[in-house]
This record gives structure tokens, sequence and C-alpha cells, in this order.
């Protein structure tokens, strides 16, 4: 009997990639430095069912922009260089990574990190909503792993905004704390 290797009610595939940038902001024309690791939750040992991952950076209006296929080294490690084009403009681009076993499954399980590309206006807080979008280290949040969650504040406008911003457990204790970047991100 063989068992099912992703969840059908819940569309979750049990292989995740992780990754992080090597800085949060850019200028168009830069080389983003990307290095992460491809695991199976599925697996004792984590080790991936795919030997290539890819990459993509979508702009806002979820076009891709750029597509890389990308080899995985041992136990699913991977590093690369994307290229940026100097005809972007400032805004939060995401890059956005997947398998093609991850493919069969819905899109909104790949992994996605926000990344900023340009001077962007930055506002301090003035208005009484401010955003956040979170994005997880691998797309979700693992039980019993310890995670990197990056996080966007933007006003009403959707303009970046900067502030310090505290992650507190169910005691309202905080946890831990940082200030956003001029881009609006910051990371937990």
């Amino acid at each position: 009997q063989s068992q099912s290797m992703c969840s059908e009610d819940l569309d979750f595939c049990t292989e995740r990639v992780f990754m992080s940038p090597q800085k949060a902001q850019y200028q168009a024309g830069d080389t983003i430095r990307l290095s992460g690791q491809v695991i199976s939750t599925f697996l004792d040992d984590y080790s991936p069912y795919s030997n290539y991952l890819y990459l993509e950076i979508i702009d806002k209006n979820d076009s891709t922009l750029l597509r890389e296929k990308v080899s995985c080294k041992d136990k699913g490690y991977f590093s690369t260089e994307l290229n940026t084009s100097n005809a972007w403009l400032p805004a939060i681009y995401r890059i956005r990574a997947h398998t093609l076993f991850m493919r069969n499954f819905n899109s909104q399980s790949f992994s996605s990190i926000p990344v900023a590309i340009g001077n962007l206006p930055q506002k301090d807080i003035l208005s009484k909503k401010v955003k956040c979008a979170f994005f997880p280290e691998g797309g979700n949040l693992l039980v019993g792993f310890v995670q990197n969650v990056a996080f966007y504040l933007s006003d009403d406008n959707d303009s970046p905004v900067s502030a310090n911003a505290i992650l507190r457990n169910s005691k309202g204790d905080s946890v831990t704390s940082a200030l956003t970047l001029p881009s609006g991100l910051g990371m937990l």
C-alpha cells in the first residue's frame, strides 16, 4: 500500500524550498545572490525528491519577469545569482521558487519572498491603517523548526512604511523585534 505524499484536503505538498537572498533591497540591474535548500518533510532525512528547482522574479501584476532552472547539490542545497534588468521600475518584487514535483499542487504553496528593487519612497507611520504581509521561509510555518519570517509593511496607498515590528507569543510577551528597511521589508 502506497502512502500519499500530499494532503488533498489542504493541497499542501511536503516538498518545500527555503531560500534567502543576500540582501532585501537591490537597485535595477543588480545581481541578486540567493542560496537555500529544497527539503521533503515526508522523508526522515529531509532529502528532496527533486534535483532542480525553478526560481522566478514576479512583479506586482503577477507577471514573471525572470525564470531560471537551478541545480541542487547534495541534500538539496543551492546557490545562484539572478540578474535584474535596468528597465525594472522601483517596486517590491517577489522571488518565487518551486520544483517540478510541486507543480502538481496549488501554486499558492510555492515559496515566495519579497525583495525591493530600486529606491522606494519611505514613509513613517502616519496613517491609522498599516498592512502587513508575512513570508515564512519555505512558504509555510513548520512545527518544531526555527524559521525566518520576512514581512512587508505598507500604508493605505501601498507605499512602504518604516516602523519597529514586535513579534509576541500567545501570552503577549515579546519574542523578537525588527526595524523595517526603507523598502518596508523586515526579517524576524
